[in-house]
């Protein structure tokens, strides 16, 4: 079986009594250490998609396997650890913490697990922080960083625990053309070093044409 599958994946939301779907029926095959794009206009259920692929929300039907698991007979400590050990997430904006430094942001994942110690989680956060080019800002706090820099600690964040799937939506939609497509550079460097699976969801098509595969959503569909 491919590292991630879906069958037949449906996400319907309530407007009051009316249900209103946005996923109807996404079947995908995707392979151990591919990288792929989903593209789509707004609304279309892109932001949806990766939430379901990543366990933070679950279909109205059809179902998602990840490694050969059924996510949906996961209980939630289960989806929790599996979150936290094989997927990074990357959202559009940042999620940092203010009152701690680019090191420990990046430490919060390693934390939660009892993995590894804290001097190895701690010379991996600051090898993190030199990939993406910040050794220099290690005890810097998020609001002495440039927004460039806050979003590249949040790469390094999501790869802390070195996850098998790496998730990203919209990862330079705040950054302008020059941080966009570092930063772009940058996710592609580290998902191949890294051995991760990469899925950006994106409006960028100058990013989606660097990627190996292009999924587009079309009506809650994969368009043909």
């Amino acid at each position: 079986m491919p590292f991630l599958v879906t069958e037949r994946l449906e996400k319907s939301y309530s407007l009051g009594k009316v249900p209103v779907p946005v996923l109807k029926g996404i079947t995908l095959r995707i392979e151990k250490g591919e990288h792929i794009a989903v593209i789509g206009p707004s609304g279309v259920g892109k932001s949806t998609l990766l939430h379901l692929l990543g366990a933070l929300d679950q279909p109205t039907a059809g179902e998602v396997f990840l490694d050969g698991k059924t996510l949906s007979t996961m209980t939630p400590d289960e989806l929790a650890e599996l979150r936290n050990r094989d997927i990074g997430f990357i959202f559009q904006f940042h999620h940092l913490l203010p009152e701690f430094t680019a090191t420990e942001n990046v430490l919060m994942p390693a934390l939660l697990t009892n993995s590894t110690s804290r001097t190895a989680a701690a010379v991996r956060a600051k090898e993190l922080l030199e990939k993406v080019g910040l050794g220099a800002r290690l005890n810097h706090r998020p609001g002495e960083l440039s927004g460039g820099e806050q979003q590249r600690v949040a790469v390094a964040r999501a790869l802390m625990n070195r996850p098998r799937l790496l998730l990203c939506d919209e990862p330079s939609g705040n950054l302008d053309g020059e941080a966009a497509a570092s930063l772009h550079r940058l996710l592609i460097e580290l998902s191949q070093s890294e051995g991760s699976t990469l899925i950006i969801a994106t409006h960028n098509h100058e990013l989606a044409e660097t990627m190996e595969r292009v999924i587009e959503l079309r009506d809650g569909k994969v368009a043909e």
